[in-house]
Formats: structure tokens, C-alpha cells, sequence
């Protein structure tokens, strides 16, 4: 038996032009081959198939029955490698189906306006959904229960995952502004004086979670006098405002969305390296056109963030 590993594929479009045009010369012609060489092609499928596929009748060349039985396998052949190998058109308008992101909730409360926007638009079929990041997120990733990771990249531990960066962003104190008399930025000592509404979202004391930020606000969290640790962020200004406590935001969200409860911003009085966001996907995920479609929605919608 013959192994398609042992087999000339080239020579198959020059056998579907013979078995279509059933002569040499005019085979030759419509290939831009030369005589010699369409004939030297057909003396190696001759004895591929050890069959004659076309001999002379009269003064015509006709298909050899083993041929006839050729023509329609030898079209399906090509009509499957030139599908395999042509790029499928991506509609997104025609796409449906629900795209699942592991993230926090202040990439959500940032986010999800302006991809909501985007799809209403341009994807009206797809359905986003937004998960609470874990440590299982990457294991769901590979097992494409999650689409999508939006986070620190080094928080998850992981350099295997293809990532993209897409902003910046930096943490504030807030506490409501009736607490204090200074309008000056808080003092590390007023800062450690009062009593603290924690964040802890990443588990930065587990060893394979630990980058600088992380480390800082895990030690701060540790130093300061917490009266609760909540796993989010956009709850904070419901439990700062009114009172003398104080917490630590992202200000992007701060800006967004706190304003409305009376609250003042400061710089931390300790140092807290800046947070990188950026989106984490399965390699083999790369050339999927839809995947790569909301890569790009979600580009262009952190595209002034920068």
C-alpha cells in the first residue's frame, strides 16, 4: 500500500488539469508548463496509480475507467486543501456565542461601557461574560472555560501565556473629604492612625503571586490597623464614606466612579509601584479570528488610557 508520505502532491493539480482537459498539450498550456514536464507528470501518476488514466482513441485521448473513477475524488481533493488553506472572512456582525473574561472589578467598571458599546455595533450576537480572577483562572484559560485573563501579568505567575499590555494605572488613598482639615496629602502617620478598608484580590502572600506592588500592598495591609478586607474595589467608597477610614484605590476607577460620595484622593505616604493591565490568552488561541476581533475591541478601547 501506498503511503501519502511517499507521494509527490505536486503532482496532483497537474492530474486534476489532465483529467479535466484530457490532453497533454493543452494541459500544459492552461498550467504554464511546458509539454515535456506535463507528460513527465503524467508518466510518474501512471505509475503512482498503475493505471494509463489516458490513452489514445482514435485521434483523442480518452479516460481510462480507473481515471473516470479519479475525477470526482481528485476535485473533492482540491476543493479540501483549498479550504484548509483559505482565511475564512470573520463577520463579526455574524458572530454569536458568549466571550468569558477573568478579571477584577475595576477593569470591569472600565471596561464593560465601552465593549458593551462596541458589540451593541459591531457584534450583536455576543454575550460578555465577566469572571472574578483566581488562581484556578489560568488553568481555566488553557481549558477554554475563560477566553480571556485581564490582569498583571506577573501576578499570575505564568510566562507561557501570551500577553498584551494595555495601560497604566497607580493607587490613591480615599477617605471622605468632611474627615479631614488638610487639604495636604496624608501623612504616614495619620495614614497608620486610622483604620483601613483592605483589598485583597490576588493573594499576593502565595510565593508564585508575588511582583512589587503586590508585595508592597501586602506589607502595608499587614502594618496597617485593617477594621475589614473585602475582595473588591468598586465597594469602597459605600464603606469609606461617612467615617474616618481610609483605603487604597486604583485612581482611574477613583475618578470614574467615587466622585459622586464626597471623597478625596491622596498619594499614598509609602512607595506603591505603578500596576501594569494586560490582557493574557492561550497561545493557541493566537490566529482565532474571533478571539483576536475582541483582542482588538478591547485594544482600542484602553487606547487613550496611555
Amino acid at each position: 500500500m501506498t503511503n501519502i508520505r511517499d507521494i509527490n502532491l505536486n503532482l496532483f493539480p497537474i492530474l486534476k488539469v489532465l483529467l479535466e482537459m484530457r490532453s497533454v498539450s493543452k494541459a500544459a498550456d492552461r498550467l504554464g508548463l511546458t509539454q515535456a514536464a506535463v507528460s513527465n507528470a503524467l508518466s510518474k501518476l501512471r505509475r503512482l496509480f498503475n493505471d494509463e488514466l489516458l490513452t489514445m482513441v482514435g485521434r483523442e485521448m480518452k479516460l481510462t475507467p480507473r481515471a473516470e473513477q479519479l475525477v470526482q475524488v481528485v476535485d473533492h481533493f482540491h476543493d479540501v486543501v483549498d479550504t484548509a488553506l483559505s482565511e475564512v472572512e470573520f463577520k463579526p456582525n455574524e458572530w454569536s456565542g458568549e466571550f468569558v473574561i477573568a478579571t477584577t472589578d475595576t477593569v470591569t467598571a472600565l471596561l464593560l461601557p465601552k465593549l458593551v458599546d462596541t458589540l451593541s455595533a459591531h457584534a450583536p450576537g455576543v454575550v460578555l461574560k465577566w469572571a472574578n480572577i483566581a488562581r484556578s483562572s489560568v488553568l481555566e484559560l488553557r481549558n477554554d472555560v475563560v477566553d480571556l485573563i485581564i490582569a498583571p501579568p506577573l501576578i499570575l505567575g505564568d510566562d507561557t501565556l501570551v500577553s498584551r499590555h494595555l495601560y497604566r494605572d497607580r493607587f490613591v488613598c480615599i477617605y471622605d473629604a468632611k474627615s479631614r482639615t488638610s487639604d495636604g496629602p496624608l501623612t504616614l502617620d495619620e495614614y497608620m492612625s486610622r483604620k483601613h478598608i483592605a483589598t485583597d484580590l490576588f493573594s499576593p502572600d502565595i510565593p508564585e503571586f508575588q511582583n512589587d506592588f503586590s508585595e508592597a500592598l501586602f506589607n502595608l495591609r499587614n502594618e496597617q490597623d485593617n477594621i475589614a478586607i473585602v475582595p473588591y474595589y468598586a465597594i469602597l467608597p459605600l464603606l469609606v464614606a461617612n467615617t474616618d477610614y481610609v483605603a487604597l484605590s486604583q485612581e482611574r476607577l477613583a475618578n470614574k466612579l467615587f466622585k459622586p460620595f464626597n471623597l478625596s484622593f491622596s498619594p499614598p505616604p509609602i512607595k506603591i509601584p505603578d500596576i501594569e493591565l494586560a490582557m493574557l490568552w492561550s497561545p493557541r488561541r493566537q490566529a482565532d479570528p474571533t478571539h483576536k476581533w475582541m483582542r482588538d475591541a478591547i485594544v482600542s478601547a484602553c487606547a487613550d488610557w496611555d
